[in-house]
């Protein structure tokens, strides 16, 4: 609630129609129309997480160790649960979340049909 319209000031929304760089994907994330959880979805995995790896990067350790530091102050500030959403295609980042201890949650009416939506209980 607090740090998307904070994104979306800061970066403007890049012109979606040319190919856009990596870090150009992320900026048009925030300006990008959110589609809406159920709240018995949301009641268990409050927390939204976005998290991407650059390609390059070879050794996940540090991002494992980031994203075990972002769930537990996740925790200590009252949350039980985080999901996210990755395409089907990403077999990179399903690992990586996989490794973390996400499952895949559920399916949304109203996403595309190649994004899952991995989830886990803090």
């Amino acid at each position: 609630m607090s740090w998307i319209p904070s994104m979306q000031e800061k970066y403007n929304k890049p012109d979606s129609e040319k190919d856009l760089s990596e870090a150009e994907k992320m900026m048009l994330s925030f300006h990008e129309e959110e589609e809406g959880l159920p709240e018995s979805f949301l009641s268990n995995f409050p927390s939204l997480i976005k998290v991407d790896i650059h390609a390059k990067v070879t050794d996940p350790s540090v991002a494992k160790s980031m994203m075990g530091c972002l769930l537990s102050s996740l925790k200590a500030n009252g949350s039980h649960g985080a999901f996210c959403e990755v395409r089907q295609t990403d077999k990179r980042m399903l690992d990586f979340y996989s490794k973390l201890g996400c499952f895949e949650v559920a399916k949304m009416e109203g996403f595309p049909k190649d994004v899952i939506i991995m989830g886990r209980s803090l």
